[in-house]
């Protein structure tokens, strides 16, 4: 059984065609695949500035709070009172001291260690 030439010639025509686009689609997939990994370290990049951007969200939310529970009507309205309850004490303190002071006439009698 002969193949014609025209047949033989379809056929390595065909062949070539087959070998040419796998070398095309071999090489579109590698380009396909660097444009891939470069995607990933982007998204990787962008994931960690996201992270790092969440993580000062939460700090910065978490100072707020505490500052806010600093700054409260409660707290602050406890504050005056131990404020006022301190200069009250201050204020009594002071007036004994200078009722001490007032009882001192600043004369020391002598003492006669060798009688």
């Amino acid at each position: 059984m002969e193949l014609p030439v025209s047949t033989i010639l379809t056929l390595a025509g065909m062949a070539v065609s087959v070998i040419a686009a796998a070398a095309i689609a071999k090489q579109r997939l590698a380009s396909v695949i660097e444009q891939l990994g470069d995607i990933e370290m982007r998204l990787r990049k962008i994931d960690q500035r996201v992270d790092r951007h969440e993580t000062q969200v939460e700090m910065q939310a978490q100072r707020t709070s505490v500052l806010s529970g600093m700054m409260s009507p409660e707290v602050m309205e406890r504050r005056h009172r131990e404020i006022a309850t301190l200069t009250a004490d201050v204020s009594g303190i002071k007036t004994q001291v200078d009722k001490l002071l007032s009882m001192h006439n600043g004369k020391h009698p002598l003492i006669n260690a060798g009688k």
